[in-house]
């Protein structure tokens, strides 16, 4: 306000005082008034200016890890004239006192640094004309965090299990927490080799604790496949157990179990093994966490470090290997690392990988539809060659051909009818293998696998295996460089999520992991360095194939009209 006179010091209430209003001109009688802690302090002019009001309070957005940036939204503000907003970032220590302000943060956004680790930050909104000035804060956020997930074990179901070193016996009060992420949700999390502890998942809506010779079960909301949760085991010094998914407390609320407790193992019990990915698993012998730091750990999904959160562990494997490391690294400071036994393949996988979900596929006339790609060839003298696809009929199948080599009409694979299957290769001498099976339907997905090695032909329908001749292709040279058309025919049927792998062979594992119970898996988290992969979902008027595999070997749609992109 320019040229305001007063008398009084301005911080009472109801101070009388005059100014010279807005205009410069008029003057005019009014009240000074303020509240120091809201920064308010103000001269209202009968015939000037009105101090700026906001209503409510400001917002900011989610972010907590160290490196993000939070943005802040105004709330609504009146005054006249019409006031400017400023901004102001604070620190606090447990989010509700010893607010400070972050120095040279007054900008509407702020990015988080190191030294706001275990921290909470909130914004300050200031709106400000001729006449005063008004303030409001935010909500504080969540705690701030230097963490994030890296990679996560993932173990195969039939015999992956990790040993750790030196058993963790909890007798007393004691936290466990882990991420998990399912296959089957009828799963041993962690046990000990004597099978008397375990913490098990016997059902998507279940957490089974069992201790001192009995089990005690917990309620928790339905659990999805391919999913993420966090899962949280607490004991008390009263023996009283505890389940929390995600951060919230099963409705089973508390439950006694006596007896001790040693911890040995990951994903197995006896011989019972578990299909799941299990992330940044934690045991804090000792202590019962409380309700607060539980949400803390969870941190609206995007985790947090245990020991920063929990103060300490008694182990803690954050599972951030990679390659071919057969070790879990103790982050504790206990040095308790563990051993992988029996992991193969890829089992180090990021932990935002994304989850594998149908999409569209791509449906072929039967009249001329047909995809080209750059040709995969399995070399003379190498051993192997397999594919695999989802396959629908529309109609009962009638030679229908499904991989060719536009260089030789003798060398394709061809669905013959609705319980047989062959393949053929003629680069060198004749071959020609034949599948059957019973009699498939119309209008169903079907997981399809093909595998030939050294003699050793293999199909598989939806994960059951049935074998052809002996045929040994090892010193054919094998060329496939078209999708629905061989020996200068087509192919009716809807296709999706095609790879083809050179001088390589499947197990059953394989194909059972790629079937997923009729759920599908992305083939490159089964087969290492496919030549192609085609997932096929493309849409509207899309003319080509992504390549999935990494090789950049896009395929080409030819003659497709109409509406071929479809819904799996």
């Amino acid at each position: 306000m320019a040229n305001e006179n007063d008398w009084g010091d301005g911080v009472l209430n109801n101070t009388i005082g005059w100014g010279q209003g807005a205009d410069n001109n008029t003057i005019g009688w009014g009240s000074v008034y303020g509240e120091s802690e809201a920064g308010l302090t103000a001269l209202e002019g009968a015939g000037g200016g009105t101090i700026p009001v906001i209503s409510g309070f400001p917002t900011i957005s989610a972010e907590s890890q160290v490196g993000e940036t939070i943005t802040a939204t105004a709330a609504s503000a009146t005054g006249d004239p019409t006031p400017t907003t400023s901004w102001t970032w604070q620190r606090s220590a447990d989010g509700s006192t010893g607010w400070s302000n972050i120095a040279g943060a007054t900008s509407i956004t702020y990015t988080l640094v190191a030294a706001d680790d275990a921290n909470y930050i909130r914004a300050v909104q200031t709106e400000t004309n001729a006449s005063g000035s008004d303030s409001a804060n935010s909500l504080a956020s969540a705690q701030i965090s230097d963490f994030s997930f890296g990679n996560a074990l993932s173990f195969d179901g039939v015999n992956d299990y990790v040993s750790i070193g030196s058993p963790v016996s909890m007798s007393a009060e004691a936290t466990v927490n882990m991420w998990v992420k399912f296959s089957d949700l009828n799963t041993r999390l962690i046990s000990d080799t004597s099978n008397t502890a375990v913490i098990w998942t016997p059902s998507s809506t279940s957490v089974r604790i069992y201790c001192g010779g009995n089990f005690q079960d917990f309620v928790v909301p339905a659990m999805s496949l391919g999913a993420w949760y966090m899962l949280t085991v607490t004991r008390d010094a009263a023996n009283g157990w505890r389940v929390y998914l995600n951060g919230t407390e099963s409705t089973s609320g508390l439950k006694v179990r006596s007896g001790t407790f040693n911890v040995n193992r990951l994903g197995n019990l006896g011989s019972v093994y578990s299909d799941i990915v299990l992330d940044e698993v934690s045991i804090l012998d000792g202590t019962t966490a409380s309700n607060i730091q539980i949400a803390s750990l969870y941190n609206s999904g995007n985790g947090a470090n245990a020991n920063s959160v929990l103060g300490s562990t008694s182990l803690y494997y954050r599972l951030n290997g990679s390659g071919t490391a057969i070790t879990a690294t103790d982050s504790s400071g206990n040095s308790n690392t563990g051993t992988l036994n029996n992991f193969t393949g890829t089992y180090w996988v990021a932990h935002d990988a994304p989850v594998f979900a149908f999409s569209n596929a791509l449906s072929f006339d039967g009249v001329n539809d047909n995809v080209s790609f750059t040709a995969v060839s399995k070399p003379s003298l190498t051993n192997g060659l397999c594919f695999g696809f989802w396959l629908n009929f529309s109609s009962t199948p009638n030679f229908e051909y499904i991989l060719g080599d536009s260089t030789n009409g003798n060398q394709w694979f061809r669905w013959n009818n609705s319980t047989s299957a062959t393949f053929r290769s003629r680069s060198v001498g004749a071959a020609t293998t034949t599948f059957s099976f019973p009699a498939i339907s119309t209008s169903t997905w079907y997981y399809i696998a093909v595998s030939l090695n050294g003699g050793v032909n293999e199909m598989w329908i939806n994960g059951t295996k049935y074998t052809g001749d002996t045929d040994n292709y090892d010193n054919e040279n094998i060329i496939f460089d078209l999708i629905g058309l061989g020996n200068a025919n087509y192919g009716q049927f809807i296709l999706d999520e095609l790879f083809v792998k050179t001088e390589s062979s499947l197990t059953q594992q394989n194909v059972d992991d790629l079937y997923n119970g009729g759920l599908g898996q992305f083939a490159t988290d089964v087969i290492t360095d496919p030549n192609i992969y085609y997932r096929l979902n493309g849409s509207g008027t899309d003319i080509t194939a992504i390549d999935d595999s990494g090789n950049s070997n896009t395929g080409t749609l030819n003659n497709f009209t109409g509406t071929y992109w479809i819904a799996h």
